[in-house]
């Protein structure tokens, strides 16, 4: 192999290659030839490996991945030489090369036609796993050099494309795992999407329900005060009592069951300012009722406290806080949830503000819940029907309201949410108003009347007032059964909004009189019968406040 070495030959310029990924293992039995090409390649700065049998040969181009060399030069005696055994375990170490990987093969041909026929008939015996080029020998340095140089070139190509490929299974795992987090995630949002269809169906049935009540317990009571006029002093007064009682209660459940029922955002936090004292009447017998019945529920409200807060926003964000304490109760034998309010004091914070709290003696929340609590939509279980508010959108009717809310618990030791609102400045007609919507007096000698009448205008949000005497009385409307024609006339010249019910009076009265000769006061006076129906003279009346508020009547 002498004829090999040339002096003139410079190594061709590759690529940096991976270590040891670039050895060229050589397999040559006979002549020296191993010794031989080893020192050749050697001298043009290539690493060789020479390999004692084809079953080295297979064995080290099975390590690391495959990439335990990057070429084999195998002369043809070799595989004339070996074992059945040798030759299949060769080709199974071709064939289980990964796909990025065809380790090139150079196989040193015999001379003369037979050595080719020979190299040939072992070439198409590895095909197709093997990647075989035929060099005749004898072979000159530079050709052998040349041939070793473009397989190694081609290998380094295949080293590329492993990376590729690994950086595409990578990217194939990150996007699997991408689609399979976006996947859970479109499985909430659709499970909280009919969470919320439920929510609001469950809403839409609590304020009609709340209104159908509300529209049947107000006759009921009119009606019943009534009869307890007509009744004289008796048991039948005890019993009149206690069904006042029981309609009053049912009456404060629907009130609370409208406001849970409004939309949250329908009002802004800080325009509106609620009384929380009539608030605690609408909202109280609600919470009460939504907590399990082994806990006792409690409230000390202090008088005069009004914060600028919307009252049905207040009424959702606490009744969630009451839920959650009772949901947290529910494994021990008896609790108890306490919702207090006070006016803040210096130790709180700045001045004018209100202290509300709501606490209970339940299990108490875990520093690791404790920290991630008013996370939004952070639980620690699922529910059926709730409010729909976690404790992050409670603090967020809070913080909206310019209010801070704060926690105290540790475990079994109960929780303690203490909420600052900004104190409101101005009295609220049952959390809402600042003035009634309208004043009625009443000038009728039927007590049964005035009941259905003081009925319908408080229910309507109107100040009732009972006018005896002679003289107009200072009122947006009045109902009278003995009308005297000037004094009407005066009362309805005084302003155009006012409006007057007249009982008892028909044609040829002198109020029918003062119709003909007055034309501007149609449509302001409504004549009723002596004894007019409940519902007649509930739409004189709420006519009446349509009238002065503009709406249609």
């Amino acid at each position: 192999m002498s004829d090999m070495v040339s002096d003139s030959f410079t190594t061709p310029e590759h690529p940096p290659r991976e270590p040891t990924s670039a050895r060229v293992l050589i397999l040559a039995p006979v002549d020296g030839d191993a010794a031989a090409i080893s020192t050749a390649l050697g001298s043009a700065g290539f690493e060789a490996f020479e390999c004692a049998d084809l079953t080295t040969v297979s064995i080290e181009i099975t390590r690391s991945d495959h990439a335990g060399a990057g070429a084999v030069i195998a002369a043809q005696e070799a595989f004339s030489s070996a074992s059945p055994q040798e030759l299949e375990n060769f080709a199974a170490a071709l064939g289980e090369q990964p796909g990025w990987s065809d380790i090139p093969l150079i196989l040193l041909a015999g001379g003369g036609a037979s050595g080719e026929d020979r190299a040939w008939e072992i070439a198409r015996g590895l095909d197709p796993i093997g990647n075989v080029t035929i060099l005749e020998r004898p072979l000159r340095r530079t050709t052998l050099l040349n041939a070793v140089a473009v397989a190694l070139r081609a290998r380094q190509r295949q080293y590329e494309l492993r990376a590729t490929l690994r950086e595409l299974a990578q990217h194939r795992e990150r996007l699997r795992e991408l689609v399979e987090r976006k996947t859970a995630e479109l499985a909430a949002s659709i499970a909280n999407l009919h969470a919320s269809e439920r929510l609001a169906s469950l809403g839409t049935l609590a304020a009609g329900l709340g209104h159908d009540i509300a529209n049947l317990t107000l006759p009921i009571r009119a009606r019943l005060d009534a009869l307890r006029a007509s009744c004289p002093p008796g048991e039948a007064q005890a019993d009149f009592e206690a069904i006042s009682r029981a309609i009053a209660h049912l009456s404060q459940l629907s009130a609370g069951m409208r406001l849970m029922a409004m939309d949250p955002d329908r009002e802004s936090a800080s325009s509106a300012v609620t009384d929380l004292a009539a608030w605690a009447a609408e909202t109280m017998p609600l919470f009460r009722a939504a907590l399990p019945r082994h806990v006792r529920f409690e409230q000390a409200i202090a008088p005069g406290l009004r914060v600028r807060v919307a009252r049905h926003r207040l009424a959702q964000a606490v009744f969630n806080l009451v839920q959650n304490a009772g949901e947290a109760m529910m494994g021990q034998a008896s609790g108890i949830v306490r919702i207090a309010a006070e006016a803040a004091s210096p130790a709180d914070g700045p001045g004018g503000m209100v202290r509300l709290t709501v606490a209970d003696n339940g299990p108490g929340m875990p520093p690791s819940v404790r920290a991630r609590c008013f996370e939004p939509y952070f639980s620690t279980k699922g529910r059926a029907i709730s409010t729909g508010m976690g404790l992050g959108l409670v603090k967020g009717v809070v913080e909206a309201a310019g209010g801070t809310i704060s926690l105290e618990t540790a475990p079994n030791a109960g929780c303690t949410f203490t909420i600052l609102l900004p104190s409101g400045t101005v009295a609220h007609h049952g959390g809402c108003r600042s003035d009634p919507a309208f004043t009625a007096a009443v000038s009728i000698g039927n007590e049964r009347i005035i009941g259905l009448a003081r009925m319908f205008v408080e229910h309507a949000g109107g100040r009732f007032a009972r006018h005896e005497g002679h003289g107009r009385p200072g009122a947006d409307v009045w109902a009278l059964d003995k009308p005297d024609a000037a004094e009407v006339a005066s009362f309805l010249e005084s302003d155009p909004h006012r409006r007057v019910v007249v009982l008892g009076e028909g044609e040829g009265s002198a109020i029918a009189a003062l119709m003909e000769t007055r034309p501007d006061f149609r449509g302001r006076l409504r004549f009723l019968p002596a004894t007019p129906t409940a519902s007649a003279l509930r739409e004189a009346l709420t006519g009446v406040t349509r009238a002065k508020t503009g709406a249609a009547g």
